[in-house]
């Protein structure tokens, strides 16, 4: 399976390939702050005329607020609905051979297995759970 690999808070995680529909720049957005809403939800932007939430995942993982000018959006359907994920960069794809081991975390709150590929840990989030948030 293809994964495309990026970074939150120079920690590598990925994703399936196929989940994820478009990368975009912060700075070409414009980005509607939602008043009286959870820190999570950086706000929404319109993509083609659809309205988009967009969350920050360092905030949902790392509870730290940083300057999002300079991140990139992950757009990604998910429960049949367009999200974007702020992200800091998009480091490529990596294609997990199916004899990878995969090691499932099961006490992590939104990580669901970990990897290793060339001596670096990269981390498989559970996309629903963050959207449960």
């Amino acid at each position: 399976m293809i994964y495309m690999k990026y970074k939150i808070s120079n920690k590598m995680y990925a994703i399936e390939l196929s989940k994820v529909k478009q990368v975009l720049r912060v700075k070409d957005l414009k980005i509607q702050q939602i008043k009286r809403t959870r820190r999570s939800l950086s706000g929404i932007f319109s993509l083609r005329g659809e309205i988009i939430p967009l969350l920050d995942l360092t905030y949902i993982i790392f509870e730290q607020e940083e300057d999002i000018s300079k991140k990139k959006v992950m757009v990604m359907n998910v429960k049949g609905n367009k999200i974007g994920f702020i992200i800091d960069e998009v480091e490529g794809k990596v294609k997990i051979e199916e004899d990878t081991e995969l090691k499932k975390i099961d006490d992590a709150k939104y990580i669901d297995y970990i990897f290793n590929i060339e001596n670096t840990n990269i981390k498989i989030l559970n996309i629903n759970s963050l959207v449960n948030i």
